[in-house]
């Protein structure tokens, strides 16, 4: 069983959104306790797996949990809809860094 840490900004929105594009069947809504953290626990489609969405402030951003006999195919599913991409080649440069390297290349002074 592996925990996978979704984004610091992923939303209830966000997971009710994968959820329905995935075919998950919510099972059950577990409220926040001073010793438990809350969850919400869905069905895969294929009736043999759960998927925990588990919200513990005190560990960092939310993380899912999959149980099945098969949970390797089940946590690359919720990879794919619910962990944030990395952008990719290289990061953007700032508009005004763009601009003054442009008009230093071309000889001018801003």
């Amino acid at each position: 069983m592996n925990r996978i840490v979704l984004g610091e900004a992923t939303t209830r929105d966000d997971v009710d959104d994968a959820a329905r594009e995935g075919g998950w069947f919510l099972m059950n809504i577990v409220p926040a306790t001073e010793r438990s953290p809350a969850q919400r626990i869905f069905m895969a489609p294929d009736r043999q797996h759960y998927i925990f969405v588990v919200d513990d402030p005190r560990l960092g951003p939310p993380y899912a949990v999959v149980q099945g006999a098969d949970a390797a195919r089940w946590e690359d599913d919720v990879r794919a809809r619910l962990v944030p991409r990395q952008a990719e080649g290289p990061p953007e440069r700032d508009p005004a860094e763009a601009l003054l390297a442009a008009l230093a290349a071309a000889g001018e002074r801003p």
